[in-house]
């Protein structure tokens, strides 16, 4: 097992040790009991974890991203709530799922076949909701070469009756190729960061719907240009929509913190029966070092 070592030079970057059976406690170092250690000093340093990553194989090949939607709604109604319910999907196959709360419940997700969809009913059999409460839902998607994800029927239910309905919000973003992107020197992919809120025009005094969003493109595909499209429930606002960049994908607390916003579109965009549309195009502003673009 060769790993790099970042502490030592002697014998270059990559350092090759031996490992063997050492059944006898550190005897420069904590005792971890018998197992595989290196056979390199008196402390026989030893790997606690080791993780193989390769790219996905089968139809789906290595274009997969992961997409994030992030969807904070605030409990108005006197009564607390007992419980929320969502459907949370895309167009394309989903081939892993990750979807919670910032707040403790029990969940019964039902899948479409083929997994496009889910259909999320929480529990809050704890603690209810109370009044005034903001809750965060939050859905990761690994899909198959496509960035989109929507939300429907999104809506609290109390003791005695079912809420009002949310607004249904559908998104996606689409980057385009760069020509011959192997030849660009230290090519990457990276993140899109979006943020807006959502204002119901027939009752404005109502605390706006919030949303974040993660947009993953792929080495080949230009980080400076990317269409974004939104398509939802007529009779709502969207305000504020800003958009930033990170080349590391972000938690959902630095999601919700991210401030370093690059494109600021238009005030306030009415949904309707057309998909908004807002151009990303950062010219300039995250260049690749240049290349040679005739190496094969």
């Amino acid at each position: 097992m060769r790993v790099t070592d970042s502490d030592t030079d002697t014998g270059g970057d990559v350092q090759a040790y031996a490992y063997d059976v050492y059944t006898n406690p550190n005897p420069a170092g904590s005792n971890e009991g018998n197992g595989w250690y290196f056979s390199y000093g008196a402390n026989h340093p030893f790997i606690k974890h080791i993780v193989t990553l390769s790219p996905t194989s089968g139809a789906h090949g290595v274009n997969t991203v992961h997409v994030t939607g992030s969807y904070k709604i605030q409990q108005t109604q006197e009564m607390a709530a007992s419980d929320l319910h969502y459907r949370v999907g895309t167009d394309v196959d989903i081939l892993s799922y990750r979807t919670f709360l910032d707040w403790q419940g029990t969940p019964t997700i039902t899948e479409t076949q083929p997994l496009r969809e889910l259909t999320v009913d929480w529990v809050f059999s704890e603690k209810q909701v109370p009044q005034g409460t903001w809750v965060t839902i939050t859905t990761e998607f690994i899909e198959s070469s496509w960035n989109a994800i929507s939300y429907h029927d999104v809506y609290f239910t109390y003791p005695d009756k079912k809420g009002d309905q949310l607004p249904y919000l559908a998104w996606q973003i689409e980057t385009p190729l760069i020509e011959k992107a192997e030849a660009i020197s230290n090519v990457t992919g990276g993140y899109v960061i979006g943020r807006f809120d959502v204002v119901d025009l027939q009752r404005p005094e109502l605390p706006p719907v919030q949303y974040r969003l993660v947009h993953e493109y792929l080495y080949n595909q230009s980080p400076e240009f990317h269409v974004f499209t939104l398509s939802g429930s007529p009779g709502y606002l969207i305000t504020n929509a800003v958009f930033g960049h990170s080349y590391g994908y972000p938690t959902v607390q630095e999601l919700w913190r991210f401030e370093n916003w690059m494109t600021k579109g238009r005030e306030k965009y009415e949904l309707g029966d057309k998909p908004l549309e807002i151009i990303i195009d950062w010219k300039g502003q995250l260049p690749y070092p240049e290349g040679d673009l005739g190496a094969e």
